[in-house]
């Protein structure tokens, strides 16, 4: 088992990686890049998420993005290592559909993804 050199700061930057996310979402290998979040950017499918019914949230497989800030600001969708799509599940708890092909900022609570924000332009 690999320890850990305190005075590195890429070696902090790690661990408290590891204690923020509990899950592994997103998933992305890359070791020059790191991804330490509270919040996740997400597109919503060309449907949308539906509403809340009664207690019963809406629910659809979003595809992970982030701002590219090296190359032109752009929304990048995030791939796995080899490069293939990636989706999350995102819970809606609003008694209204998100749109479709929305950009989306969702929180992990309790261990799942429930939509935070949406694109209402």
């Amino acid at each position: 088992m690999a320890g850990f050199n305190f005075a590195d700061r890429r070696d902090i930057e790690r661990v408290l990686q590891m204690i923020r996310s509990p899950s592994p979402l997103p998933n992305f290998g890359t070791e020059e890049v790191s991804y330490i979040t509270d919040g996740f950017l997400l597109q919503t499918p060309a449907s949308g998420i539906p509403a809340r019914s009664g207690t019963t949230a809406g629910k659809a497989a979003c595809t992970p993005y982030f701002i590219d800030s090296q190359n032109g600001d752009t929304l990048t969708e995030l791939t796995d290592n080899d490069d293939n799509p990636q989706s999350y599940d995102v819970y809606n708890v609003s008694a209204s559909a998100v749109a479709g092909s929305a950009y989306i900022l969702a929180k992990r609570v309790y261990g799942v993804l429930i939509v935070d924000m949406e694109d209402c332009g």
